[in-house]
């Protein structure tokens, strides 16, 4: 935590609004790129919607189709340092799927 105007903010999330020169909103979830809640490094942190962050850890996905904005933010994820495998998982996608519409993109 870091006290910012007597106002305690979340490490990471300060990093983010740092990189990004805005605040961050109450639905903006800094996730940790690598996993590890101790690598601060900018590089390390994407912000992802909270279905997003939820879908990267849930399980028992069902398929559904696909919309021109989920394949471009599974661009954008990748683009930001995110493996396929995940991004697959924040999209709530196989990876086979992420790594066909990758493909369609390079």
């Amino acid at each position: 935590m870091v006290s910012i105007d007597d106002d305690n903010v979340a490490f990471h999330r300060w990093v983010k609004e740092q990189t990004l020169d805005r605040p961050l909103t109450p639905d903006d979830v800094v996730h940790h790129v690598d996993e590890d809640r101790l690598n601060n490094d900018p590089d390390n942190l994407v912000i992802l919607t909270r279905a997003e962050h939820a879908r990267l850890h849930r399980t028992g996905k069902k398929g559904r189709n696909s919309t021109p904005d989920e394949r471009e933010r599974v661009v954008t994820l990748y683009d930001a340092g995110m493996t396929i495998q995940q991004v697959a998982d924040a999209a709530g996608r196989p990876y086979s799927t992420v790594s066909r519409w990758l493909a369609r993109v390079a």
